[in-house]
Parts: structure tokens; C-alpha cells; sequence
């Protein structure tokens, strides 16, 4: 995996775009979350989505993000960019599915707008430039996004019960 990395090609500046846009992206989900009204089927706790819980886990994920990117910068390590792929993935899949709620709902789903004009495009910028600069090959971008529909909803799910248990 990985095995033409190069450490200096690994510090390009826009992987700070990662927690940045991902912060906008949940910015747009916080401010118009009284319009999650799709999220009720999905059976749980209703204290559970209340705002608070969601302002918490939404700062918990950005700040996850960040932490990984930061990480990355420090250690330079094949490790750390395979976990940013990993995320920037599953923001990636994300974005897919505001859009597909959006077009199945027939209404604004939020999140939609980020998903369609940062989120989406800004992957597959990423996607691209890592396979020109070598840093990962297409197969670990399809892995890496089948990965990050199986880990999206779970991880979307724990951060909000430990958002619960913070607060």
C-alpha cells in the first residue's frame, strides 16, 4: 500500500481543507437542524438529537478531524494518510447521502448545499491529486469510500451517545 510515498509530497497545504470545509459542512447541518425531520425514522433516543447533543457531537467529529490532520503534519507517516483517505472518504460519502436525501425527499436536507458545492467537489480534488502525487492508488479511494459507508452511520451514532454523556 502506499509504496512510492514521499514525505515531502505529503505536507500540501489544502489537507487543511479537510477539517475546514468539514467544519462549514457541519456549520450548515447545526444552523438548519430544525429541518432533520427525516432523521426521526431512524429509531432514537429523541433527547438524543436535541440540539445540544448534536451542537456537542458536531464539534466532537470537527475537532476528530482536525486532530488527524494535525497528526498528519506531525508524523508524516503513511499511517496518518491513510486515515485522512479514510476520512475524507467517508465526508465524501456523506455528501452523497445529503444529496440523495435531498433528491428523495423532494426538499432542502441539510447539509445538501456544502455537499454539492465544497464537500464532493474538494474529494474528488483530493481523490485526484493524491493518485497523480502518489500517495494512494484509485483501488484504496474505492476501498476507502466502500469503507467509509460501512463506518459512517456507526461512528455518526457513537459521537452522538458520548455528546450525551458529555453533556
Amino acid at each position: 500500500m502506499l509504496e512510492r510515498f514521499e514525505i515531502q509530497s505529503n505536507s500540501s497545504w489544502y489537507v487543511w481543507f479537510i477539517p475546514i470545509l468539514f467544519a462549514v459542512h457541519n456549520a450548515e447541518e447545526y444552523y438548519f437542524f430544525s429541518e432533520m425531520r427525516y432523521i426521526q425514522l431512524i429509531q432514537m433516543e429523541e433527547n438524543v438529537m436535541q440540539r445540544q447533543y448534536f451542537f456537542v457531537a458536531l464539534c466532537l467529529l470537527t475537532m476528530i478531524v482536525f486532530l488527524f490532520v494535525c497528526a498528519h503534519f506531525m508524523f508524516r507517516k503513511r499511517f496518518t494518510l491513510s486515515m485522512l483517505l479514510i476520512i475524507q472518504a467517508m465526508i465524501f460519502m456523506n455528501g452523497w447521502f445529503h444529496i440523495g436525501g435531498a433528491i428523495l425527499t423532494g426538499r432542502y436536507v441539510p447539509g445538501f448545499i456544502t455537499s454539492l458545492i465544497l464537500i464532493i467537489p474538494f474529494s474528488l480534488f483530493l481523490f485526484r491529486k493524491g493518485i497523480v502525487r502518489g500517495w494512494w492508488k484509485m483501488k484504496h479511494v474505492v476501498i476507502s469510500c466502500l469503507l467509509g459507508v460501512v463506518l459512517l452511520f456507526p461512528i455518526i451514532f457513537g459521537v452522538l451517545f458520548l455528546a450525551k454523556v458529555i453533556v
